[in-house]
């Protein structure tokens, strides 16, 4: 049986995150205990939280300007491709953006088989269709010291894992934007074409992060130097380490 005719929920279920893949890119460890995160803080730092409420005001602000669309019940991967499709040559029709907030969910993106025998499933920030004719992945990253002089490389991961699935409906020109804020209001973007180099890339990690969630190979750290600031630190061997 083709994916398209696989059942959506069941789908979802097994799906990779495109959010445990950036966090995965961190550290393998946070990104396996992640789900194992009940009674867990959410926030580890304030950069976190504020980075948060940043991101609902302004998809907030743009679901009002755009509209909350009607729910449609799908129940196969295929029929729920064929709205998103249908969903955003509409925006474009329209030149809206579609963002998503934490209680409201305008569109996601799907890919059907990012590694064998499993896809990809995730909400984006947003997708700017203001231009008319193509598709535009918004992600928006909150840093709490100055703005970066080039785009995050698990920022990339995350952005090309929902950029796939726009391309993947047919939008080939599709691309990404990564944008930066701080604290001041400043911000910086920086647009990523969906290069092979940039799909190979995805692919090794979303390989990676399978074998490391099905036990298969063992995760590792990335950055200890990093672990004082993780929300998993308590549950985490190496985390525990760091807090003497």
């Amino acid at each position: 049986m083709a994916v398209r005719d696989d059942d959506l929920a069941e789908f979802r279920r097994s799906a990779i995150c495109p959010s445990r893949l950036r966090l995965f890119c961190y550290c393998e460890l946070a990104a396996m205990l992640e789900r194992q995160a009940v009674g867990i803080d959410l926030w580890p730092t304030r950069a976190a939280f504020r980075g948060c409420v940043s991101h609902e005001v302004h998809a907030k602000e743009q679901i009002q300007i755009s509209g909350q669309p009607e729910p449609v019940v799908v129940w196969t991967v295929g029929e729920a491709m064929d709205l998103l499709r249908i969903t955003i040559h509409e925006a474009l029709r329209k030149r809206i953006i579609l963002a998503n907030s934490a209680d409201i969910r305008t569109f996601c993106t799907i890919v059907p088989q990012l590694v064998p025998g499993r896809g990809c499933y995730g909400y984006p920030d947003a997708l700017d269709c203001r231009n008319g004719t193509i598709p535009v992945i918004v992600e928006a990253k909150y840093v709490s010291s100055r703005l970066p002089a080039r785009t995050r490389a698990a920022d990339e991961i995350q952005a090309a894992a929902y950029l796939a699935g726009v391309i993947e409906l047919g939008f080939a020109d599709a691309y990404a934007e990564i944008i930066y804020r701080d604290r001041s209001g400043r911000q910086t973007q920086v647009r990523m074409p969906y290069t092979a180099e940039l799909e190979r890339r995805l692919k090794a990690i979303a390989r990676r992060f399978d074998s490391v969630e099905k036990g298969l190979e063992d995760p590792i750290p990335r950055d200890l130097g990093a672990c004082r600031f993780c929300r998993f630190r308590y549950a985490c061997v190496y985390g525990s380490r760091s807090l003497g």
